[in-house]
């Protein structure tokens, strides 16, 4: 059984950098959306990518393709990593998810 339970956005995540995300025991997460969008200086950027665990979950390249949403995350630690290129780098970026959080009761 599940019990719905709302989860903050994730943010701040800067270019190139990976980091993780930890499900907490007991817990199951649930990837609804994801976006990404260069910070500073603010202007025209060609490709923004969100990768979580490998599979991109937004790109703003069509061409690419994306995993479909939404995408379940079991209890553990997962790979985040966010892409931006604006030809003219390096620059800052930012990825936002949107998650639920699930419980898992036996």
């Amino acid at each position: 059984m599940l019990n719905d339970y709302p989860f903050t956005a994730i943010d701040g995540l800067t270019l190139n950098d990976a980091a993780t995300l930890s499900v907490p025991p007991g817990k199951i997460w649930k990837i609804e959306s994801a976006s990404a969008w260069r910070t500073i200086p603010q202007g025209y950027f060609s490709t923004a990518i969100v990768n979580v665990n490998n599979m991109i979950v937004f790109s703003s390249k069509t061409t690419l393709g994306t995993a479909k949403l939404p995408i379940w995350l079991p209890e553990g630690t997962h790979k985040i990593k966010v892409y931006i290129d604006s030809g003219g780098g390096p620059y800052s970026g930012i990825a936002t998810l949107s998650i639920i959080e699930y419980n898992i009761i036996p």
